[in-house]
């Protein structure tokens, strides 16, 4: 069976969990998970890369994990997190 997690752990943002998952409307998804640094105004921050809700789909999504390291992780979450810091800054 293939993976469905995978788990980073950074210097800059700790814990970084990847998921091949489904979303509310059962569309594949590749979502990062991690837990903005202390001192932080956020939570459990959650971004999601959506897919057709396909075969094709299901297969991009799972094509897309296969190749998300560590680098990319870290890149996601930096662009994420850097988003909700100037949302925050009004």
């Amino acid at each position: 069976m293939p993976d469905f997690a995978k788990i980073f752990t950074t210097k800059d943002y700790g814990q970084i969990l990847v998921m091949l998952d489904q979303g509310d409307d059962c569309e594949p998804e590749v979502q990062f998970k991690f837990m903005p640094p202390p001192g932080t105004p956020f939570g459990l921050a959650t971004v999601s890369v959506k897919f057709n809700d396909s075969e094709i789909g299901a297969e991009e999504a799972q094509a897309a994990f296969d190749l998300i390291a560590e680098d990319e992780a870290r890149g996601a979450v930096a662009h994420a997190y850097n988003s909700l810091k100037r949302l925050a800054a009004g």
